[in-house]
């Protein structure tokens, strides 16, 4: 799952959008994970409520999805009843927004025998947290005739059918649930379906929503304090979360960690959060915030940039130097360089500065007696040193 820094910036309308994730799938490929009001069966042609893979009964089907679907057809014989129910309980739903409802269907349509009756329907309903109240989903009825109608969806379920024709290639359609919670029940109502060639297949199952993110940051800045760097990063809400790994690189590309931080778990209100580098590198350093759930995955957030000079560590001894003379800095990550110049800028002195040195022997004894200034450069770190030449 992808986490994302906020700071202030929001789509149109000041609306946030993330892309919906799969949460649950139905597809009948293998028995379970449904219950029905009655036992499942088949006559082998005509007669059935039943998972099947269209090989013990009468159907011409397309476009189905996998090998296996539900499928019901004449529903008050040998010894069936209707209405018939499927229903499915306690799909997870816990932190999910935008919840919607996709499912596949089919009727066995040769082209003459549209027999669905004005009795016969198909609801699809939902009921979030086991409120016992059920929401309209998607409905399909006949298009109001006495008899013999192909079935549609109802729109605007007043029993009658006047949207998109069900047919007998396979088709998705979709229901915006409205709420959110912890627990999804869907209930597939089956009513009339009395007669042969009244029937009804579904098929793909699916609800989706828009994750909930493990954490929401806000902010993540930092600043050089004195010979170190202060980061500081707040969160609006946070989900399992278990801890932040500071992670700092200078080149923007390669990052080590140098530190985690507890989180806060499970939190809706705001967390403060602060870390100290006490051994930045001189220059621009670059860090980034990994966050860890408590089930191990782990994402990284944007990168912040800091200038680091420090307080000016680099000394040089002795500071009346009559001819070795030794550089003394904070080690570098990459190669550096010290230039000598005299009081009137002519450059006497240039050598390079190994990565990872803290220290280099400068041998003085030709330059001139005088005031001299001792140059260190490291990336966009610079540093001056003044010293004397007896």
């Amino acid at each position: 799952m992808k986490k994302f820094l906020l700071l202030g910036v929001f789509m149109a309308f000041g609306v946030l959008l993330f892309a919906q994730t799969q949460i649950y799938l139905l597809d009948f490929e293998s028995s379970g994970g449904y219950s029905t009001s009655q036992t499942e069966q088949s006559d082998g042609q005509y007669d059935y409520f039943t998972r099947t893979d269209g090989t013990n009964i009468d159907v011409n089907f397309t476009d189905i999805q996998g090998s296996s679907f539900f499928a019901a057809q004449d529903l008050d014989a040998d010894g069936m009843s209707s209405p018939a129910y499927l229903t499915i309980n306690d799909i997870n739903i816990n932190g999910y927004t935008s919840l919607e409802l996709k499912i596949y269907l089919a009727e066995d349509d040769d082209g003459s025998d549209n027999d669905w009756d004005v009795s016969d329907f198909l609801h699809i309903d939902y009921d979030i947290d086991n409120s016992g109240t059920f929401s309209n989903g998607i409905w399909v009825e006949n298009n109001g005739s006495t008899y013999n109608s192909a079935p549609f969806i109802d729109t605007n379920y007043d029993g009658t059918g006047e949207g998109t024709e069900i047919t007998d290639a396979f088709a998705q359609f979709t229901k915006a649930l409205s709420g959110t919670g912890s627990v999804l029940d869907i209930k597939i109502t089956f009513g009339g379906l009395t007669s042969s060639e009244e029937d009804i297949a579904i098929d793909h199952i699916e609800i989706y929503g828009v994750a909930p993110l493990p954490i929401i940051l806000t902010s993540f800045t930092a600043n050089p304090r004195a010979n170190q760097v202060s980061l500081s990063w707040e969160t609006a809400t946070e989900i399992n979360n278990d801890y932040f790994t500071i992670e700092r690189s200078t080149d923007g590309q390669r990052f080590e960690a140098i530190g985690t931080v507890a989180g806060a778990g499970n939190s809706t209100t705001t967390q403060k959060y602060a870390f100290f580098d006490k051994t930045p590198m001189r220059g621009t350093n670059y860090y980034r915030l990994a966050q860890t759930d408590y089930d191990g995955q782990s994402e990284t957030f944007d990168v912040v940039s800091v200038d680091f000079k420090g307080t000016g560590t680099t000394t040089i001894r002795p500071t009346q130097v009559k001819d070795i003379m030794t550089l003394s800095l904070e080690p570098m990550e990459t190669v550096g360089r010290v230039t000598i110049f005299n009081l009137v800028g002519q450059r006497v002195y240039d050598a390079v500065i190994d990565a990872g040195s803290s220290s280099m022997e400068i041998d003085a004894a030709t330059f001139a007696h005088g005031q001299y200034f001792a140059r260190v450069a490291n990336g966009n770190f610079v540093e001056t040193v003044r010293f004397i030449k007896q």
